[in-house]
């Protein structure tokens, strides 16, 4: 069993919500009113469990040949945001970059919207090998290793937005 720190990702700004009546850009900046919802910050930077196996076989009772097999995984991190908005509410907006200037880009303003985003990772690896002992008839061992080794981490980041829906009576 393990229990391990991850270092996460660090993430720019993705959601962030202006309150109702106030523009979400001035002069092509976002706003001091801007709250950043999703983004601008590391994420997956917890603890997290995971299991390490290994199994392993000599051919003889010299113990000069063998097989051995390893299995790594640490459990999935995921950090998720869900955003609605509805007519004459917050403002849903996602931040973006044109030139050198940050906009916001309403995803959700005076229409109902919405905006879903995550930030997952995860790994996984394992190795089998052939050993050979080179040290016989020494007080000590030497041991050659000849193997294939597999390792796999996982990130991804996603961010859907359900664009502005106009709203009829």
């Amino acid at each position: 069993f393990l229990y391990v720190a991850s270092q996460g990702m660090d993430l720019p700004p993705l959601v962030a919500v202006v309150p109702a009546g106030v523009a979400p850009q001035a002069n092509g900046r976002l706003t001091p009113f801007t709250d950043l919802k999703f983004g601008g910050e590391r994420v997956n930077d917890t603890f997290r469990s995971g299991l390490r196996a290994g199994v392993g076989y000599w051919f003889g009772p010299d113990r000069r040949g063998g097989v051995d097999a390893t299995f790594l995984y640490l459990g999935n991190l995921s950090e998720r945001l869900v955003a609605a908005s509805a007519p004459g509410g917050l403002t849903l907006v996602r931040p973006v970059t044109v030139g050198v200037l940050p906009v916001g880009v309403p995803v959700a303003g005076p229409f109902a919207g919405g905006v879903t985003a995550s930030a997952d990772t995860f790994l996984v690896g394992g190795d089998v090998s052939y050993r050979r002992n080179l040290s016989a008839g020494c007080t000590g061992r030497l041991d050659a290793l000849l193997g294939y080794r597999y390792l796999h981490l996982g990130d991804s980041v996603d961010v859907w937005d359900g664009g502005a829906v106009a709203v009829t009576e």
